[in-house]
């Protein structure tokens, strides 16, 4: 998924220009099957991608959310991202 990011963002390079902060949305849920959660990555002005994963452990709502929180921040912390809100 990272890899997929940092090769469809064609984010410029070398322009001398700041590199917008990427924005993190994050969901989790928990149902009888395992936790659901949802990413949204987004680089303002360059694209939006969307991600839902499936975990087989059971987990409560907030755990899920703490989950979710954490991919989502690995996800960003692999493809390098300079800034996340």
């Amino acid at each position: 998924m990272a890899d997929f990011l940092v090769e469809s963002a064609n984010l410029p390079t070398d322009t001398g220009l700041p590199i917008p902060s990427w924005n993190l949305y994050v969901d989790g849920s928990s149902t009888k099957d395992g936790s659901d959660i949802d990413l949204i990555v987004e680089i303002p002005q360059v694209e939006r991608h969307e991600h839902s994963l499936k975990f087989m452990s059971k987990a409560s709502n907030n755990e899920a959310a703490y989950k979710a929180l954490i991919e989502g921040m690995e996800l960003c912390y692999t493809t390098r991202a300079d800034s996340v809100r």
